[in-house]
């Protein structure tokens, strides 16, 4: 597996495809444009990559679609809480990675995202809770 060390954290340079890193055979050169420095090649995908991650997708839907509201939302509550927890680690990676001043990305960015996650785990925790419903010969339902 291609990866290199970014704020002493190994990242991975492959896609994550069906629980798995996947390598193109094309790549992208990746350098920060704080110093130029040299952060890795980065797996640039193409249509085989596109096709697994799209058969993937089909095939997980099932699982997904069956783990129902409450299931999605504690699963995104604990991305959330993943994000929470490695704030200063995501904030050092993104600046290096796009130049934007780091106390922006401890203080705004990295929250943000810890909140726009919360907020839809909240949604389908707490919001779509109500059983099927009839409207003109159709049924409603959340799943």
């Amino acid at each position: 597996m291609k990866s290199f060390e970014v704020a002493g954290t190994e990242i991975s340079t492959c896609h994550f495809i069906n629980g798995e890193r996947i390598s193109s055979e094309k790549t992208l050169r990746n350098t920060s444009p704080i110093d130029g420095q040299f952060l890795g090649d980065i797996s640039r995908g193409g249509s085989v990559e596109v096709d697994l991650a799209v058969k993937a997708a089909r095939n997980a839907f099932p699982a997904w679609r069956d783990l129902g509201p409450l299931g999605r939302g504690e699963l995104l509550e604990r991305l959330a809480k993943l994000i929470e927890e490695n704030v200063e680690t995501l904030a050092q990676i993104e600046t290096l990675d796009n130049g934007a001043l780091l106390r922006s990305h401890r203080r705004g960015v990295m929250p943000r995202a810890d909140a726009n996650i919360r907020f839809f785990a909240e949604w389908a925790i707490n919001e779509l809770k109500h059983e099927p419903f009839e409207t003109r010969g159709h049924t409603n339902k959340i799943s």
